[in-house]
């Protein structure tokens, strides 16, 4: 598959996170070098960093974006917030009992989002307590009038014989659960033991879908791909589809896909429609697939 570069960003801040929300826009939520966090809209070849005043602690560096029908939102350790674009205003809902610690008193935090039934009604991947930055739990927040509150059952991914690590990298919502996970006695390794899986969550079990190549993983916003960037060389993004079987891939390629986005540390991308947005500290590459 073919791709051109459309527009290319240097921001004043690192991104975390990305999410396209349509053909030319998407929102980044990142930190600056005064370890800020900001969120900010791309478009057009254009930036602009929203004013909105962040949670002061610990796990701030860490919120899962999703699209809601008047822009986007955030989930934050004790909060979630969500933005209109027309109206251009924050409406923040307080959350009503923050998921549980382990016996060492440490939190997990929220990785990624995916709206289930309506953006009152989302599906959250956590972060493992130890391994931070690392998924490994699901679990379901509604967000009321004032409120959001997240449901009892937390699921966790679980260990598979002497793997000892899984790495949940995604979760999405389309008629049913699903997300992607690797799984390796090391993070991120090219170990031949290591594992790499497309997989259900069906009446609490974990039910695979297809096997995949080992890489970083995220669904796109349009719900049509699940896009891996694989872990080996040479580089590329393997896009497959919802149902597990491989549609196309695209080659890493600075003059035609990457600018200046490092390929070796490309873990954050997002698609909607045929626009790929790719991400490497405060480098953002927004590419066309060319359909031919």
């Amino acid at each position: 598959m073919k791709t051109q570069i459309i527009h290319q960003y240097k921001l004043p801040l690192n991104i975390i996170n990305i999410l396209a929300l349509s053909c030319n826009k998407s929102i980044g939520f990142g930190v600056n070098n005064n370890l800020e966090n900001k969120f900010v809209i791309l478009e057009s070849g254009e930036y602009q960093i929203l004013d909105y005043d962040f949670p002061k602690d610990k796990h701030s560096n860490k919120g899962a974006l999703f699209k809601t029908k008047a822009g986007f939102g955030c989930v934050f350790d004790k909060k979630v917030v969500k933005y209109s674009f027309s109206e251009q205003r924050f409406e923040s809902y307080l959350i009503d009992k923050t998921p549980p610690t382990d016996k060492n008193n440490r939190k997990m935090g929220p990785l990624k989002a995916s709206v289930i039934n309506d953006d009152n009604d989302l599906l959250v991947l956590h972060d493992d307590y130890f391994y931070e930055g690392t998924g490994r739990f699901i679990s379901r927040l509604r967000i009321s009038s004032i409120l959001a509150k997240y449901d009892p059952f937390f699921f966790s991914i679980p260990v598979e014989g002497h793997i000892n690590i899984p790495e949940c990298c995604d979760i999405e919502y389309e008629n049913k659960i699903i997300f992607h996970k690797n799984s390796s006695r090391k993070i991120r390794t090219t170990d031949p033991d290591e594992t790499s899986q497309l997989c259900e969550l069906k009446n609490g079990n974990v039910v695979t879908i297809s096997e995949t190549s080992k890489g970083f993983a995220s669904f796109s916003s349009d719900k049509k791909h699940l896009m891996i960037k694989t872990y080996q060389k040479p580089y590329r993004i393997e896009f497959y589809f919802l149902s597990g079987d491989k549609d196309f891939e695209i080659k890493l390629t600075p003059k035609k896909a990457l600018g200046d986005v490092d390929k070796v540390y490309l873990s954050n991308f997002d698609k909607y429609e045929n626009r790929l947005w790719l991400c490497s500290n405060a480098d953002v590459t927004e590419t066309e697939i060319i359909i031919e």
